[in-house]
């Protein structure tokens, strides 16, 4: 299934640009001394950016990358118990299980959660854009109630269709719960 996003999904992204609720990546403001939980999406389309993205975050604040991922269909979309993307199986449960856990036994307090556009969960699901963002802010809000020890980081990965619209280039970027609040309201 060929997904493309919708023209009025990349303005709304390109609103959230400008208002800098999505900002460039400043991986030195992140601490990922003792690595990170990565907790994305598993789509193989994505999932080699996304690595190499967190894998460059890594390298400059440790030799080698140690990153924990813990990845199903949807990601950390999947997290909030009222997610469209969840409702039979109680992948939230699991995926916070598996954070907890990953907290325990690596001992790494950095997590990043990721969501994508375009994303094929969400589109079966009909989550629209500000609603998949909002999970993805739901997510944070709950990983941090459940683990309150932890840094809780939001990524943002968009293939931007190029001029010729056949090739897409992906951009990863971070995103600002405060600035979200403020956006959306």
């Amino acid at each position: 299934m060929k997904l493309v996003i919708p023209q009025e999904t990349l303005d709304f992204l390109r609103a959230m640009r400008e208002q800098r609720v999505l900002s460039d990546l400043a991986g030195n403001k992140l601490n990922y001394a003792n690595g990170a939980i990565l907790v994305a999406c598993s789509d193989g389309d994505q999932m080699p950016d996304i690595w190499k993205i967190q894998t460059d975050i890594c390298a400059g604040h440790r030799h080698d990358p140690r990153i924990h991922t813990i990845a199903l269909n949807g990601g950390a979309l999947l997290i909030p118990p009222h997610s469209p993307l969840s409702q039979t199986l109680h992948e939230d449960l699991v995926l916070l299980e598996h954070i907890k856990n990953g907290i325990i036994m690596k001992e790494i307090y950095t997590i990043a959660i990721y969501t994508h556009f375009p994303c094929g969960m969400a589109t079966q699901a009909s989550v629209d854009v500000r609603k998949q963002i909002q999970l993805l802010i739901d997510a944070k809000n709950l990983i941090k109630l459940t683990c309150p020890d932890t840094k809780v980081s939001c990524f943002v990965q968009i293939a931007w269709p190029d001029s010729d619209e056949k090739e897409k280039r992906k951009r990863t970027y971070y995103m600002s719960r405060k600035k979200w609040q403020k956006f959306n309201s």
